[in-house]
Order: structure tokens, then C-alpha cells, then sequence
């Protein structure tokens, strides 16, 4: 990992890609060691304390924006379930305006 970041060449395609928009990266679960995990806990719950120090104090509170976390293969299956039931519901609700608006044209207008 060291010698990959340290790579100038590797440091260039990731400064070409990264525009620094949108959430960090999410670290490989090789990367993501015990100590890492506790230290990303650490450094979680710091900011936590940090914004209630601040909202006790009278201040507005800072967004606290947990540390990424690898992506698991629980989170993939989780991601693809609620997008196959989200197009599903979808599906049903066409459906179902469909029928809607078929009987609403075989039913005689009221004067």
C-alpha cells in the first residue's frame, strides 16, 4: 500500500481522477485492520464529542461525517434487494395507475 501511494505515477491517477467531490474512498477490507477499525471508531466518537461540547456551548454543532468503511458483500446483496424491491413497488404502482385510469374512462361523465 505504501509504495502504491508513494508511486508517483499512481499519486498523478489519482489526482486526475479525485475532482474532491462527493464522499471519500472506501478502503479495501484488506486495508482495514483491527487497529484501523478501532481507530476509525476513536476518531468517530472524537467528533461526536466535539459537536455536543459545541451545541452545550451555544454553537451550532458541526456535521459529524463518520470515517468511510469497506464494502462488504452484505452491503452489495442489501443494495441490489432494495433496488429490485424499489422497482418492483415502481412496477406495481404503473400497474396500478394503469387500471386506474382505464376505469376512469369507461365510467359515464356526471353533469
Amino acid at each position: 500500500m505504501e509504495a502504491r501511494l508513494n508511486d508517483p505515477e499512481v499519486a498523478e491517477a489519482i489526482l486526475d481522477t479525485d475532482d474532491g467531490a462527493g464522499p471519500p474512498p472506501r478502503p479495501s477490507l484488506a486495508d482495514y485492520t483491527p487497529e484501523v477499525a478501532v481507530m476509525s471508531q476513536a476518531v468517530n466518537r472524537l467528533g461526536e464529542v466535539v459537536a455536543a461540547i459545541t451545541w452545550l456551548g451555544g454553537g451550532k454543532p458541526p456535521r459529524v461525517t463518520p470515517l468511510p468503511t469497506p464494502v462488504t458483500g452484505v452491503e452489495i446483496a442489501r443494495a441490489r434487494r432494495d433496488e429490485r424491491r424499489h422497482r418492483d413497488l415502481v412496477d406495481e404502482v404503473a400497474e396500478a395507475q394503469k387500471r386506474w385510469a382505464a376505469t376512469k374512462g369507461s365510467q359515464p361523465a356526471h353533469p
